[in-house]
């Protein structure tokens, strides 16, 4: 009985916490597909563990409807087992920027093939006796195939795991690194949790492990909200400066790298003529251009400010870098059906330039840069109107 009423308590605990965290991301008014994604995750636990909780206060006990809710607890308690990994899955490939390439494709159905086994089996098994059943005492009893679900749930969480890795491979910078180490840790608590209540029956860990992991991922969230553009989902400049900082204090960093400053030209006008809505779209489309870029040559990239993007980037790569940004600007502009056309100007400075003493001189070195070729494609413009 003192084991139940502890499991009660942590379960009960756990519930407390994942009402907080749900109250406090339904309350944001504009919500993205990744905060939907992330709060399925939460309503899912939620829902688990709030059967777990009525599994442990009626299973071995007799009164009316005892039996009928047992019944019924485990086998959604069951659907949700596999459920909740099948969430998390989800919300790590649309955190990663891979909804399209995982679910707009035919490699859905594989995808949510694990699930549908489950939930099949989930359904069935008040006839087959494969999960679990409850005996005449009203007591929960593992089945034959116990295991399979937890399997089906270990396979998500997987995939999970190497889409995060993928991920991890291509970013960089120690936040961005972080972000991906602190993702990868969600699956670690979970997995402990059901190796020992898959060995020690009766113990039930799995759901307090995950409701921690949730909050390590939510806390992981506020921080990115600090450091990211909401617009672009770009590190922004607060980012770009802590970045910055350390880096310039370390001498070999400071030999190898260099720094690009990005100015969409007639940015003002394409607002002025088209509206903010589609100077927004020309900004994101940019910054999708810079990214991809900038991941081929594992650079940090940021937005600086208005229609300005800064990259730090090693010096032997920079030439490199920036004619690649050119010639994807180029293909943008041949393939896409906007109403407009994209060109940048581009400034550069090394870090071991001898005129460049502070981080404020390197900016300003890199500015200057750039004005001159701005201006530089100002009076081009000109001579083509003519």
């Amino acid at each position: 009985m003192s084991s139940n009423l502890y499991y009660l308590e942590v379960n009960i605990i756990a519930l407390i916490v994942l009402g907080i965290l749900y109250n406090n991301e339904r309350k944001k008014l504009a919500r993205t597909v990744e905060q939907k994604a992330f709060n399925l995750i939460i309503v899912s636990v939620i829902m688990v563990v709030a059967m777990d909780t009525i599994m442990w206060v009626v299973n071995g006990h007799d009164f009316i409807g005892a039996f009928a809710f047992n019944w019924i607890a485990s086998t959604v308690y069951y659907f949700f087992n596999c459920f909740v990994p099948f969430s998390w899955f989800f919300y790590v490939v649309v955190y990663c920027n891979l909804y399209q390439r995982y679910f707009e494709t035919k490699r859905k159905y594989i995808l949510i093939l694990p699930l549908f086994i489950n939930t099949v089996m989930a359904i069935i098994n008040y006839f087959t006796h494969w999960m679990f059943y409850i005996d005449e005492a009203n007591m929960y009893v593992r089945g034959d195939l116990f295991i399979i679900p937890s399997v089906l749930a270990l396979l998500y969480l997987l995939l999970a795991a190497c889409v995060i890795f993928r991920k991890y491979k291509v970013v960089v910078g120690e936040e961005e690194r972080g972000k991906m180490k602190t993702m990868m840790t969600f699956m670690v608590l979970p997995i402990l949790g059901a190796i020992v209540q898959i060995e020690v029956y009766g113990v039930s860990l799995i759901w307090i492990g995950a409701t921690l992991s949730i909050l390590m991922v939510f806390i992981n969230i506020q921080n990115s909200q600090i450091t990211t553009d909401m617009l672009t989902g770009l590190n922004n400049r607060y980012q770009f400066n802590r970045y910055l900082n350390k880096v310039f204090l370390i001498e070999n960093e400071r030999e190898d790298d260099g720094l690009i400053l990005i100015d969409v030209n007639k940015f003002k006008t394409i607002n002025d003529i088209y509206g903010h809505l589609v100077g927004d779209e020309a900004l994101i489309k940019t910054s999708i251009i810079l990214k991809d870029c900038c991941n081929k040559h594992k650079s940090f990239l940021a937005r600086y400010g208005g229609d300005e993007f800064i990259i730090v980037c090693k010096d032997k790569d920079h030439q490199e870098l920036i004619y690649l940004i050119n010639e994807k600007i180029t293909e943008f502009n041949d393939m896409n059906k906007e109403v407009f056309k994209l060109s940048l100007s581009i400034g550069y400075a090394a870090f071991k330039d001898p005129m460049v003493k502070t981080i404020d001189e390197l900016v300003a070195h890199a500015d200057r840069e750039m004005y001159v070729n701005k201006k530089n494609y100002q009076e081009q413009m000109k001579l083509d109107l003519k």
